[in-house]
């Protein structure tokens, strides 16, 4: 779908900048409980209750068959050894970390091992957007999480990261800045109904990324519905 022949651009990132920091105690707990979280590991996971004592909103497989199984999920902790079988991958979760970013790019991937890996799998996890020890104590879990989830809150980091599958995706870069000046001013104004509408049926690979974002927990943020 087109935007028009537009380039008078009113707004850019700049406009956002510096207005985003989540210190709220409220809003964090707000967030612990609507930020759904997915854990994909084929051994059991030590610290998943205590992610639930700590209100974390958090489900656990040992492996996924489909990606339907991870499309509501906007956090996934993944394990890159013994997951990812439907690939029949030698790479494992590293390759399955790929695919499911270059579906979802909206998502946030925290990759994690029990031990070393191969260089080979750095490819792959390149797509991840953490990566971290499975032995890594539950405070520095949590506090990764928090991170994370103020991430989402953030819409400089939002748009930084839409840009990035924007661009990835090949689009036009008077595009992409149409469509910074129209998120910009969705967020200015709680109000995201514009680019709502550009991906309400998405055709192409810009209206399917812009659906991706726009699902996010960040847009319930913003317009006040969390």
């Amino acid at each position: 779908m087109k935007l028009g022949n537009i380039y008078y651009i009113k707004y850019q990132l700049h406009d956002l900048e510096g207005g985003a920091a989540i210190n709220n105690e409220q809003l964090m707990n707000k967030l612990r409980k609507n930020t759904e979280i997915l854990i994909i590991d084929d051994n059991e996971f030590a610290y998943l209750d205590s992610f639930k004592t700590h209100g974390f909103s958090v489900s656990y497989k040992s492996d996924i068959s489909t990606f339907v199984d991870i499309k509501s999920y906007d956090v996934i902790l993944c394990d890159i050894r013994g997951v990812g079988k439907m690939f029949n991958s030698q790479y494992e979760g590293a390759y399955l970390i790929k695919e499911i970013k270059e579906r979802y790019p909206s998502k946030t991937i925290i990759a994690y091992t029990a031990s070393d890996y191969d260089p080979k799998y750095t490819k792959y996890l390149n797509y991840a957007d953490n990566i971290i020890a499975k032995g890594t104590a539950l405070e520095d879990w949590v506090a990764i999480l928090d991170k994370t989830l103020r991430d989402f809150a953030d819409p400089a980091i939002q748009w930084k990261k839409m840009r990035e599958a924007l661009l990835d995706a090949n689009v036009d870069t008077i595009m992409v800045a149409e469509l910074e000046n129209k998120y910009v001013d969705a967020v200015k104004k709680s109000n995201f109904s514009s680019l709502k509408q550009l991906s309400k049926e998405p055709n192409n690979d810009m209206e399917k990324i812009l659906a991706n974002f726009l699902s996010t927990i960040f847009v319930k943020i913003i317009e006040g519905v969390l």
